[in-house]
């Protein structure tokens, strides 16, 4: 199929049968280039939801997407773009550690 101008693999892929979506992959070299379900809101309407990955650098040796444009029932929702993307950024310890609790006066 033909997607954002290139030609597209789009892949069903589910969670144990019950929860889908769709993987779209470019067919020429295989980059993840969107993702594509429907959200149904708690009143029943069926929402068309859309991500599309684009400008791949490469970033220590991995191609990887720095701009996300997320569409909802082919409307803009928001659009994300990075500068840096730096993958296992190594965290400093006290990020996993529980917060003090102050007494309580």
């Amino acid at each position: 199929m033909k997607w954002q101008g290139r030609k597209t693999h789009r892949i069903f892929v589910t969670r144990g049968f019950v929860d889908g979506f769709y993987l779209l992959l470019d067919a020429e070299n295989y980059c993840i280039t969107g993702k594509q379900w429907t959200r149904k809101t708690d009143y029943g309407r069926e929402i068309k939801m859309e991500i599309v990955y684009s400008e791949f650098r490469p970033v220590t040796g991995l191609i990887m997407p720095h701009r996300f444009v997320t569409n909802a029932d082919d409307e803009l929702l928001y659009e994300t773009m990075l500068q840096k993307v730096q993958p296992n950024a190594p965290l400093p310890e006290e990020s996993f550690s529980f917060p003090i609790a102050k007494p309580v006066e």
